[in-house]
């Protein structure tokens, strides 16, 4: 399995816009993706800040996922939106309680 986390910093007056393109863009990850097994997208309370957690099967789930045309609407949707752009961090996972 791969982990990956994305941070990024929203314009305050984009929240809102930020918030729906990302709530599109993970209903199209889970329609299309079945080897994207965990995406997660959070916001920081009373925050512009946001993490997006991404768990895929496999390279090859993560290569579909970053090729799909729903990635680069939502990259171009999002980026003019943000403060600062995404940065892109690959995880090792230590424990996990998941059973």
């Amino acid at each position: 399995m791969k982990h990956v986390m994305a941070k990024y910093k929203a314009k305050r007056d984009k929240i809102g816009e930020v918030r729906e393109a990302v709530a599109e863009f993970v209903d199209a990850v889970k329609k299309n993706e079945p080897g994207t097994l965990v995406y997660e997208a959070f916001q920081e309370v009373d925050g512009d800040s946001f993490v997006h957690i991404m768990t895929f099967k496999d390279d090859k789930a993560e290569q579909v996922h970053g090729s799909s045309d729903y990635v680069k609407k939502f990259v171009q949707l999002l980026y003019p939106y943000c403060d600062e752009e995404p940065v892109f961090t690959k995880l090792q996972l230590v424990r996990s309680n998941k059973r």
